[in-house]
């Protein structure tokens, strides 16, 4: 009988596992890509409550990086195109963003345009930016686009961890132990 299962035994991939494996050099476990490094971090910072914004159109990806950063026990506001990510951080007032993980190219409002809308705003205009997108990095950075990270398409996961990671150090300040 067929049980929903690969030969192997484990359970078929998930569209978005599968998507994100495509645009990222993540390995599959259980289903789903998770860069070598990720040990269940999870586990080991239990209790941290730290949100970030994710604003991507692709929904296989923002669901699959959204779920990665679930697993590395970050909580995950997610948008679609930047009007939607505005509309999030209005509604969500009292939770300011770790992080904006944002695509520049997007429908309805870009990720240019959000950028600009975000550096306007007192209560976020100080929020790290990391860029993933498929746009050269040269080409954002003579724009004028301001970003603390930039990471293009397909990215590292393991890099983008490392990223969010750094900025919740930086974040949380000296002697923090999560």
């Amino acid at each position: 009988t067929n049980d929903g299962q690969s030969p192997g035994g484990t359970p078929p991939a998930s569209a978005a596992a599968r998507r994100l494996e495509n645009l990222t050099s993540g390995r599959f476990l259980d289903g789903i890509a998770v860069p070598s490094g990720l040990r269940y971090a999870s586990i080991m910072r239990q209790g941290r409550q730290d949100a970030v914004l994710l604003v991507e159109d692709d929904d296989d990806l923002r669901t699959a990086l959204a779920e990665l950063l679930k697993l590395d026990g970050y909580r995950v506001r997610e948008a679609r195109n930047g009007a939607h990510a505005l509309r999030v951080l209005r509604d969500e007032g009292d939770t300011r963003p770790l992080a904006v993980l944002l695509d520049l190219t997007m429908p309805t409002v870009d990720g240019w345009e959000f950028r600009r809308a975000l550096a306007g705003l007192p209560d976020y205009a100080d929020v790290p930016v990391v860029v993933i997108s498929a746009v050269d990095e040269e080409i954002a950075r003579r724009a004028g686009l301001t970003a603390v990270e930039y990471l293009q398409k397909p990215i590292d996961l393991e890099t983008l961890l490392v990223i969010v990671a750094r900025l919740h150090r930086e974040l949380s300040g000296p002697g923090t132990n999560w």
